[in-house]
This record gives structure tokens, C-alpha cells and sequence, in this order.
């Protein structure tokens, strides 16, 4: 769907557009009524695959923001104030982040969203973090029953660190100027150890976090700390949620011993085939192409996918293969209302 096609509208429009795409604007269960997901989705381009997203995953109970990189060309944030225009519940951060690769930045632009999600007027019981090219593998339903089940519990990838993402953490780095990279500032600059004693593990930047442990993050004194510490951190969003995953104060979390290890294989918030786990003979062959060491699923990938456990995975695009993204979303949504005629 071009950026163009998504304009702000009237609610006329609003509605023949609601209808048209599909979404669906009653609650399908009144156990999905009553456990209300908040998501943010940080996004820089494609307006039309971040609705495709939406879209997917749209309930009325639920609220969202989406993050749009302030380096976003402006038709793309225009597109997407249009699109949060037709819906209540759909906000776009009050504040918008440049958003670097390894930065700091990449971790604001979820603070920013949570504390936007956290002073909306709805109760929700988790937050899910995403980006523009995932896509759910679950239906709301089965989302919502994984959340009850690990109530009150993260979900949240944390294994100890190698001795590369040690380095990560032991020094400070700085960006170029103006080239947007990371140099490492390794000379007579070490770092102290985290404040607060919190431990040291490696994780993922999306994970699936309660309200408690989110509105912990946002305002007590520690954690603060600990995000100004973090500022200058080599990819600080891989060791921020794992660290805290395991800090005792952290609401939900979980001792820093190993037998409570997870991995990103474990870890059922987000799927992603690496190159290196092919290769290695840990996932099968990505049949749709490599971005970044990434496999954009193809068609061919969805019966491996739809075995697993995971709510979501990356990457998914329309540029790679549509038809991949058409059969998920007509998989999940012949599955949503059959579940619901079940109830």
C-alpha cells in the first residue's frame, strides 16, 4: 500500500477504510476484552506494511504507538498520522527519536512509546515491542492466554555474556559525526560495572514485558541510573531488558542463576532466522532472501514457522514475497474466527 493512500480522512472515510482493510472492531472473546495488550512498533519506512501489522494484530481493547524515526521521510509520518486518525486507540509517540543502529537511540524510542502507552487510559496487562517487519504468528487469543499463563512473569531472552559483548559494555562508544557509526573509545576509557549491582547478561531488544515491570523501568531512581549508564553502551537494548530481567528489585523477574538461562531459541517473543543458525543447522533454509544476515521468510518458510511456539516473527516484507505475508494473515484470520464461533 503506497504512503500516498494513507492520508488523514474524515470519519466517513475513516469507516469505508476500517471496513475495507478488514480490521476487526469487536472484541472476539470476552476473555480478549477483558486483557487488553498495549504494543509499541518502532518503524522508519513503509507506511503500508506498518498497517499491514496493524492490522494483524488490531483489537479495539488494545492500544498501540508506533515510533516513526524522525529521519523518516515526511510522507511516511504523514501517512501514519492518517492511519492513527481512524482509530482511538492507535497513538503516534509525542516523541520521536533518530533512531542509529547499535544506539542508544533505538532504546529511547521504546521508552518513549511506554510512557505515552503507560499514560493512556487503558488498563493493559502487558507490552509487546516490535518493529515494522514483524509479524505475529499467533492470534489475539492465543496471545492472551500465553500472557495468563506467564502472569507475572517477562518474557524476556537472557543468557550470559560472551567475551564480544563484554567489550560491548567495558567501554565507552561514540558515534562519527554526521556518519551515523560506532567507534569504540577503547584507549584509557573503560567503563565502571552497572550501576546498583545489576548483573551483566545479553538478551534481545523485544521482549514481552508486564505493566508492573514497565511502569518499574520508567520511574524508579535506579533504573534511571542505569539508562544514563547505558547511554554510550554498544547495542544497550541487548543488555538492558536481559539485565533486568534478572535484577531482584525488577517486578517479575527471575534469579541471575543459570538453570533460569533463555536463549533466543527459548525465548518465545520473537522469532528470528539468522544466517548463522542455518548454516549451523539450527533452523532450516530460509527460502525467501537474507537482509542483514536476516531471512525475509518466503512462502516456503510458513509450515516451519507456523509449528513453532513464538508470538511473533522477523522479517517479513512484501518486497521479498507477498504471498508469504498473504497466507499468514489468511492462516490467522480463518483460525481467530473459528476460535471465536468456538466460544
Amino acid at each position: 500500500m503506497p504512503d500516498s493512500v494513507l492520508t488523514e480522512k474524515t470519519e466517513r472515510e475513516c469507516s469505508a477504510f476500517i471496513d475495507e482493510r478488514g480490521y476487526i472492531t469487536s472484541p472476539l472473546s470476552a476473555e480478549e476484552e477483558n486483557y487488553p495488550i498495549a504494543y509499541s512498533i518502532v518503524a522508519y519506512e513503509k507506511a503500508g506494511e506498518v498497517e499491514r501489522l496493524l492490522r494483524s494484530i488490531y483489537r479495539p481493547q488494545n492500544v498501540y504507538c508506533i515510533h516513526a524515526d524522525k529521519k523518516s521521510e515526511k510522507s511516511f509520518y504523514e501517512a501514519l498520522e492518517g492511519l492513527a486518525s481512524c482509530f482511538p486507540n492507535v497513538i503516534l509517540a509525542s516523541k520521536r527519536e533518530t533512531v542509529v543502529y547499535a544506539h542508544y537511540s533505538r532504546l529511547q524510542a521504546d521508552f518513549n512509546c511506554m510512557e505515552d502507552l503507560l499514560n493512556f487510559p487503558v488498563n493493559w496487562k502487558y507490552h509487546i515491542n516490535l518493529c515494522g517487519t514483524d509479524f505475529p504468528l499467533k492470534t489475539n487469543a492465543e496471545i492472551v492466554r500465553y500472557l495468563q499463563f506467564i502472569e507475572p512473569s517477562n518474557e524476556i531472552e537472557s543468557w550470559p555474556m560472551s567475551k564480544m559483548k563484554k567489550d560491548r559494555i567495558a567501554f565507552a562508544h561514540n558515534l562519527v559525526d554526521g556518519r551515523k557509526l560506532y567507534i569504540s573509545k577503547k584507549k584509557g576509557d573503560a567503563k565502571s560495572p552497572p550501576p546498583h549491582e545489576v548483573p551483566e547478561f545479553a538478551g534481545s531488544a523485544y521482549n514481552i514485558l508486564s505493566r508492573a515491570f514497565v511502569d518499574y523501568v520508567m520511574t524508579d531512581e535506579k533504573i534511571q541510573d542505569l539508562k544514563e549508564w547505558s547511554k554510550d553502551v554498544f547495542s544497550p537494548d541487548e543488555f538492558f531488558w536481559a539485565a533486568l530481567g534478572r535484577f531482584p528489585l525488577a517486578p517479575g523477574s527471575i534469579p541471575p542463576t543459570g538453570i533460569f538461562n533463555k536463549n533466543e531459541f527459548q525465548s518465545l517473543a520473537r522469532l528470528t532466522k539468522w544466517q548463522t543458525h542455518v548454516k549451523n543447522g539450527q533452523y532450516p533454509r530460509c527460502h525467501g532472501e537474507y537482509r542483514h544476515d536476516v531471512c525475509v521468510y518466503g512462502a516456503g518458510d510458513l509450515s516451519w514457522l507456523l509449528e513453532q511456539k513464538h508470538l511473533f516473527a522477523n522479517k517479513f516484507s512484501a518486497w521479498t514475497d507477498e504471498l508469504a505475508l498473504q497466507c499468514l494473515e489468511k492462516i490467522l484470520r480463518e483460525r481467530e474466527i473459528k476460535n471465536s464461533q468456538d466460544v
